[in-house]
């Protein structure tokens, strides 16, 4: 076989190596898409369900803190199995790390009344709230870092 045959045969193998690579690479993104649209769906599904089946207490609108982007509704909904915090299709944060979601009055965090680690930036979201939760107790909702001891931004809370 002379070289040029071998060259060929080479960039042939190698072609198929990279297409193989390519390939493979598309079905594991395909598959991390398809898992985030459906964990994404399931928590559009469940905000969905705790606003249907309650009254809705308190609710305001999100605006950011320490020069970060914040935007979107949340609400305090009273259901059958107790009250849930419900963040709205619209909620959006710029971005930060490890963001937690809080009940506060005056603005003031106080780690003892987290909610829960922000389940994602964007989107609806819904968390359970302790079953002794009265809905006087607190004016406002934040989402906080406390990494940076920062508040990202408010949400004040008007009785609906």
């Amino acid at each position: 076989m002379n070289i040029n045959n071998k060259k060929i045969l080479l960039i042939g193998a190698l072609s198929l190596t990279i297409s193989a690579c390519s390939q493979e690479n598309k079905t594991e993104e395909a598959a991390e898409e398809n898992a985030v649209e459906a964990t994404e769906e399931k928590t559009l599904a469940e905000t969905s369900e705790a606003t249907a089946a309650g009254e809705t207490i308190s609710s305001g609108t999100f605006t950011g803190r320490s020069d970060h982007v914040m935007s979107g509704g949340a609400s305090i909904v009273k259901t059958d199995e107790g009250y849930k915090l419900v963040l709205a299709d619209d909620f959006s944060l710029d971005g930060a790390p490890a963001p937690v979601v809080a009940l506060v009055n005056d603005e003031t965090y106080d780690a003892a009344n987290k909610v829960a680690a922000l389940e994602s930036i964007s989107g609806s979201q819904t968390y359970d709230l302790p079953a002794d939760f009265s809905p006087d107790a607190f004016s406002e909702v934040m989402v906080y870092c406390e990494q940076a001891s920062a508040p990202l931004g408010v949400a004040p809370l008007a009785a609906n």
